[in-house]
């Protein structure tokens, strides 16, 4: 499905037949932004069903807040005002990870400024507690999206988490996957989130542009090296805007023991039409739903 106007168009829509609009009391809609997508989940938080994506691309010259507005007035649900939870999905590069015991809100900028630039002008700074990890997510959001956000759902709480932080969120909700052995990583918008543990605990979180598989190669490479450990032993688990016919997994496996890809989220429930698109491109965002109630 496929439409298109002046500002935006529709590349991906999936809605699952338990949606209700009359249930939407009972839903958490997620936003992720960036100046080029505006992406949508909604989940039923009482099954954490994801019952609808849609996946939009920015039209070119078209300023986001501009597009955001043609979206919301051109949409069937979004404009709903009674969602239970309404979370908004931070891509920007200003973030960092502290462990807890070090972490206090009132010095959460300056923690950030002391790993990135960034404008406070500009942007808001949250943070998200990883409880398992015992380790908080500090990030950036973009102030005029926010403000937007804010406008068009005054009476409704935001919950704010970067992308990072879902994306580290779905992997830890598979056990199994905590091994040094596994080396994660998430394409997403000619950005690549390496993650790593060690001993079940969180070893190495970073984002790096790739604009080619020879880039993906160099950092996967480096960042194996970085971390004492053998490329002929590790596993690389793919993420995000990646296929099997794409250059990238055919490349790594050459230096790798083994490439893989993500698969849904453990407790996150989705219907057959999820069939449409391949689970690992959208992990990131289905994460969100592990940690609704």
């Amino acid at each position: 499905m496929e439409i298109t106007s002046t500002h935006y168009h529709l590349v991906k829509h999936i809605k699952d037949d338990k949606f209700s609009i009359d249930e939407i009391y009972k839903y958490a809609i997620c936003f992720k932004v960036s100046a080029k997508q505006f992406i949508i989940a909604v989940f039923d938080t009482s099954t954490r069903r994801c019952l609808a994506y849609e996946k939009y691309e920015i039209s070119e010259n078209v300023e986001l807040i501009q597009a955001l507005e043609q979206i919301y007035k051109d949409h069937a649900f979004i404009s709903a005002g009674y969602w239970k939870k309404l979370i908004l999905i931070s891509t920007l590069p200003a973030f960092c990870y502290v462990p807890e015991e070090f972490f206090s809100k009132e010095n959460a900028i300056d923690f950030l400024r002391l790993n990135v630039n960034f404008s406070v002008n500009t942007s808001e700074v949250y943070h998200f507690l990883h409880t398992q990890q015992r380790v908080v997510g500090i990030f950036a959001i973009e102030q005029k999206l926010w403000r937007w956000v804010k406008g068009k759902y005054p009476y409704q709480e935001v919950s704010c988490i970067h992308e990072n932080s879902a994306f580290l969120q779905g992997v830890l909700s598979e056990p199994n996957e905590l091994e040094a052995r596994n080396l994660h990583a998430l394409i997403s918008e000619k950005k690549l989130t390496l993650l790593s543990f060690k001993q079940g605990n969180l070893h190495f979180l970073n984002t790096f542009p790739v604009f080619s598989t020879k880039d993906f190669v160099y950092y996967s490479l480096l960042v194996i090296e970085k971390l004492d450990l053998l490329p002929s032993d590790i596993s690389v688990v793919l993420y995000g805007d990646v296929s099997e016919k794409d250059a990238i997994p055919q490349e790594i496996r050459k230096y790798v023991k083994q490439v893989d890809f993500g698969k849904k989220p453990k407790f996150i429930q989705i219907g057959f039409k999820f069939d449409e698109v391949p689970l690992h491109s959208i992990f990131d965002l289905l994460s969100v739903g592990t940690w609704l109630s």
